[in-house]
């Protein structure tokens, strides 16, 4: 996935301005694509020069303008072509730095180690939740419901995967010790 069809995703549900767009995406793509405020509205100005969607300035009294984009029949023929790329060999490649330094850390202390590990699964623990609460009240909420939970799904079980791992990984490190 790229960031830009992302955003033209979020813009087939309708029209919004770039603090709308950021707050969704946090709540949203942001438990499987990461991005920026800055990295969205360098985005949307480029997919502005594409004519993948168009904006206006709202002028408001109370608060600042703002900025409304609204996706372009283009954007909408671009963001179709790209949900018909196979993209199954891309999800399986792993690029885990975590793993990585795991791979290497025996070179640290094992209490080092299981202090990585230890935040590793609070962390995760937390985006659990997170996804708990922000997935699941947007799903009953949108027509598409059904691939929001599905996607919520995959989010859950791999945060689950991940506490689970840590914890096992914990308890090896720690009987070792003893």
């Amino acid at each position: 996935m790229s960031l830009k069809h992302g955003l033209l995703g979020l813009l087939h549900y309708g029209s919004m301005s770039g603090y709308e767009l950021d707050k969704f995406f946090k709540s949203s793509l942001n438990f499987f694509w990461q991005a920026n405020r800055s990295q969205i509205y360098r985005e949307l100005n480029k997919m502005e020069d594409e004519g993948w969607l168009t904006s206006k300035i709202v002028f408001q009294t109370e608060k600042p303008n703002k900025k409304l984009y609204t996706i372009t029949d283009e954007g909408k023929n671009e963001f179709e072509k790209w949900l018909t790329i196979d993209c199954v060999d891309d999800a399986l490649f792993t690029r885990n730095p975590l793993l990585l330094k795991t791979f290497f850390a025996g070179e640290r202390g094992d209490d080092d180690n299981i202090r990585m590990l230890e935040d590793f699964k609070e962390r995760c623990e937390k985006e659990l939740m997170n996804i708990q609460q922000a997935c699941r009240s947007r799903c009953e909420k949108n027509k598409d419901e059904i691939y929001w939970s599905i996607t919520a799904d995959y989010g859950e079980y791999y945060y689950d995967m991940c506490i689970n791992w840590a914890k096992n990984s914990i308890n090896k490190l720690k009987g070792e010790k003893e």
